[in-house]
């Protein structure tokens, strides 16, 4: 729920749920703390073999404090938009991205 600070959301294919878009099928989870950090965590329950996955959060995030090795790219300001490599090699592992909100 929006108003507790934390959206989860399951893609079947690319698409925007909310503040949440994916370029591909994954499960995304954004969780806001009341420190003024947040955390994003990604899956790849299908376990496809694909060049890679998008994610991107319409929220202001002012940094990217801890990142896993499959995160190839982080953009942050008005949103935050990551980039990771093939996650079909982690066995849908959830990918935990800690940020500093904006």
């Amino acid at each position: 729920m929006p108003s507790l600070g934390f959206t989860g959301v399951t893609f079947w294919s690319g698409g925007t749920a909310g503040a949440l878009t994916a370029s591909a099928a994954c499960a995304v989870l954004a969780a806001e703390r009341y420190d003024g950090t947040a955390v994003v965590c990604v899956s790849d329950p299908t376990r496809a073999a694909r060049a890679g996955l998008t994610v991107t959060w319409d929220r202001p995030v002012a940094a990217v404090t801890t990142k896993p090795a499959t995160v190839t790219s982080a953009t942050t300001g008005t949103s935050l938009t990551l980039t990771f490599a093939d996650l079909a090699p982690t066995k849908g592992a959830t990918q935990k991205v800690v940020l500093r909100l904006g």
